[in-house]
């Protein structure tokens, strides 16, 4: 269950031009992972951008040892690119995760002169058809905040999945005024339309659109939270 967290995210009313620009500038995150009242895990986002557009988003996300059985592993992601004025285009996605002694490895190569996308696991390889404007899992979650800034509020997607290239139709669906570990926010909430499990974010209008609280909802109804405790805004490159 816990593949489709890491593939999102992410804080105080005062203060909070402190955190303009995270986008321009970079950040870093921290969120604890709640069932119920049980907290079992954390996850940790460092999204990074150099003077010369060259960025990079990593996600990790740790399992607390008393409570492991409820999180699926280790699991690390990372997606590298390049940001301009046509948006984010991303070169390659690595995704790993470590259950035990098994580990499974993703890593994705974005060849955009052929329009495809090279997949390399453990023991296979294969390749598939991609369009230019064509995200990663992890990535179109920073892509969502700029959305929102410029105002839209319902938005496609062409995500390249494992296997295949999938169409994520993504919207507003209300506000709310949200309190947090962090501070009260007024939020804007999004969600992934037509899709069998529920995800929901809460994006506060004073932290470019960071997403302060994510929930998830699998097709069995069970569910987990992710709650924004800590931000750290870069101060420039």
């Amino acid at each position: 269950m816990f593949r489709l967290f890491v593939a999102i995210v992410f804080f105080t009313a005062s203060g909070s031009s402190v955190y303009a620009g995270l986008l321009d500038k970079g950040y870093s995150a921290h969120y604890e992972l709640y069932k119920g009242f049980f907290h079992f895990g954390d996850t940790y986002r460092v999204y990074t951008v150099d003077n010369k557009g060259n960025f990079a988003f990593e996600s990790e996300t740790k399992p607390l040892q008393s409570l492991s059985w409820l999180l699926d592993g280790y699991i690390l992601e990372r997606s590298s690119g390049r940001v301009s004025k046509k948006g984010w285009r991303v070169d390659k996605y690595l995704f790993q995760k470590v259950h035990g002694k098994r580990k499974w490895i993703e890593d994705m190569s974005f060849d955009w002169r052929e329009g495809q996308v090279k997949v390399k696991t453990e023991k296979q390889q294969w390749s598939f058809a991609i369009p230019a404007d064509a995200k990663d899992k992890l990535i179109y979650q920073v892509t969502v905040m700029d959305e929102l800034s410029k105002g839209h509020r319902d938005f496609i997607y062409h995500i390249a999945a494992k296997r295949k290239l999938e169409t994520w139709d993504i919207g507003v669906v209300g506000e709310e005024r949200l309190e947090t570990p962090l501070g009260t926010y007024d939020t804007i909430k999004v969600t992934r339309k037509n899709d069998k499990r529920r995800t929901v974010l809460w994006c506060a209008k004073s932290l470019d659109y960071l997403p302060v609280k994510i929930e998830y909802t699998e097709t069995d109804g069970s569910s987990f939270t992710a709650k924004l405790i800590a931000l750290d805004a870069k101060r420039g490159n």
